[in-house]
């Protein structure tokens, strides 16, 4: 029994490579259809996913499960564990008002403008350079999820 629970449930060490190799895709998607001129509402989406995937993948690198995936209740968790600047935590539950498709209470999906996007790119690049302070190693990160399939 107690090892069909540890195949059922990821350890913090997958979560981590998982959601970090998710938002590394979802935010070199996002920033690729900015190049190529897609709609507001498409690079928006893409990097708010890639946001969401950077923070779950912050609190599992610190072996912390987040409870709630919205914006707020994210950056509850990862400010505990990491030091944020005010500018960036308010950037990131600023995305609440828009995107608040990961609430329990309050589902919504707002209509973005020109500025959520580009606020939601930046926040990205932000987020990315937490992790680049880390020097992780992606090659090493992808080849460790590819040996144990």
């Amino acid at each position: 029994m107690a090892d069909m629970i540890s195949t059922v449930f990821e350890t913090n060490e997958e979560r981590f490579q998982r959601c970090y190799l998710e938002a590394r895709g979802y935010h070199w998607r996002a920033n690729k259809f900015h190049e190529e001129e897609k709609r507001v509402s498409l690079i928006f989406n893409v990097a708010a996913m890639a946001i969401e995937s950077y923070l779950i993948a912050l609190c599992a690198f610190h072996n912390v499960m987040p409870l709630n995936h919205s914006y707020r209740c994210l950056m509850f968790d990862v400010k505990k564990l990491e030091n944020i600047a005010v500018d960036l935590e308010n950037q990131i539950i600023s995305l609440d008002k828009i995107f608040g498709i990961c609430s329990l209470d309050n589902y919504f999906h707002g209509n973005p403008t020109i500025d959520d996007m580009l606020n939601s790119l930046d926040v990205c690049e932000k987020i990315y350079a937490i992790f680049a302070k880390k020097e992780l190693n992606v090659n090493d990160i992808y080849s460790t999820i590819v040996n144990k399939e």
